[in-house]
């Protein structure tokens, strides 16, 4: 009789032992399916950002950016060079000549980038080059070119106000500054006294020979301007 009981509690110890072991199985195998439910719910791993466009421009084409860029800021420190000078001393078209050689700077690191990005298939280093390069410079340029142009139309000298807003078109055929400048100082000249039209001494003139170097007494296309209209040492339309 207790060799029967004991053979029994024995069997019951052995089942008890492989359903214990058959529950952790499963718990395991529902602790693995739960696992990969969670990995997959998770948001797949992102691609990192744009590539930076120091690694994807051609070691060439970077320098002679950064060389416009770097001669962009020399033309800046000088403008503001003379125009801290005393009282008096200070050539205002001089500094003016200065920044509107930084916006030709700009605008050539520009061009220069977006033809780097037309040169590659890869979408990301498309819009790092544009990001980087391309955008930042060219807004560069047609911020100095609006506000010449604005103080050139404060002193009454539409000729240069009207050159330097059609030049900020040929950039940017979309900029509402310049469209709306444009439209005002027309209107100015359509309402301005016969008299003052037909001096023609600071009237809304073309830009037909802002582009000729036979314009320039040094016969280059990158010597100073004379004056803030002439467009000199840029590449024209963007």
């Amino acid at each position: 009789m207790k060799r029967l009981m004991l053979a029994a509690l024995v069997a019951m110890l052995a089942l008890g032992f492989a359903a214990w072991a058959r529950g952790e199985g499963i718990f395991k195998d529902d602790a693995k399916k739960e696992g990969a439910a969670v990995k997959a719910a998770e948001p797949a791993a992102q691609p990192e950002a744009a590539a930076e466009a120091k690694d994807v421009l051609p070691a060439a084409t970077k320098k002679r950016i950064d060389d416009k860029i770097a001669m962009a800021e020399k033309m800046l420190q000088a403008a503001k060079a003379e125009l801290d000078k005393p009282e008096g001393k200070a050539d205002l078209k001089k500094a003016d000549g200065f920044r509107l050689r930084a916006s030709q700077f700009f605008l050539g690191a520009s061009l220069d980038a977006k033809t780097a990005a037309a040169a590659t298939r890869k979408e990301d280093q498309k819009a790092a080059i544009a990001e980087q390069f391309e955008k930042p410079n060219k807004q560069k340029a047609i911020g100095i070119l609006l506000e010449l142009a604005a103080a050139a139309h404060e002193k009454k000298d539409i000729r240069t106000a009207v050159g330097l807003y059609k030049d900020v078109l040929k950039i940017d055929p979309e900029n509402v500054t310049a469209k709306e400048k444009l439209e005002a100082i027309q209107e100015e000249l359509k309402n301005a006294p016969k008299d003052t039209k037909a001096s023609g001494s600071k009237g809304g003139g073309d830009n037909t020979n802002r582009n000729d170097p036979s314009k320039d007494p040094s016969g280059s296309r990158t010597g100073t301007p004379k004056h803030p209209g002439d467009w000199r040492g840029g590449k024209g339309n963007y």
